[in-house]
């Protein structure tokens, strides 16, 4: 998983808060931690790997609080509806585990990504965070419930 991340970084630094540089350096533990967060769906084309999409926990959230991150297609699959299979894939599996919601933090200038998840059911809720390296950046958080509540059904 190492190799598509870094192949991700160096085909769009715009679209992510870290760099090929960075995670580069990182030794076998790093990449361990990293990915050890949650769990990851991989997209392969003609056995080569052309999409990621992971799934994370932060140690602090509440539990069954999940978030999106890496999403990457590679230049050659991109309007091939790889990115949407790997969305709905993964989005199942949560589903069918019980997850109620997915959430994931947008990066104000990604304005393909946005639509791409609006398109999916995702709403932005309004709640911002600063980028540390740029003043006129920022993210902005979405959700998406995966489970309606009985309340919502009764009504």
């Amino acid at each position: 998983m190492a190799d598509i991340r870094l192949i991700a970084l160096k085909d769009a630094p715009h679209a992510f808060l870290s760099t090929y540089d960075r995670e580069w350096a990182y030794a076998e533990s790093d990449w361990r931690a990293e990915f050890g967060r949650g769990e990851w769906t991989i997209a392969y084309q003609q056995g080569k790997a052309v999409g990621l999409l992971g799934a994370t926990r932060d140690a602090t959230a509440e539990p069954g609080r999940y978030y999106l991150e890496y999403l990457w297609v590679s230049p050659e699959s991109r309007r091939c509806a790889v990115a949407s299979g790997l969305l709905d894939a993964l989005l199942a599996r949560l589903q069918r585990r019980g997850v109620p919601a997915v959430w994931l933090w947008i990066l104000n200038r990604n304005e393909s990504a946005r639509r791409f998840y609006e398109n999916h059911g995702f709403a932005l809720t309004g709640i911002r965070q600063p980028v540390a390296h740029s003043a006129a950046c920022y993210e902005e958080l979405m959700y998406r419930p995966l489970v309606m509540s009985k309340n919502r059904l009764d009504s």
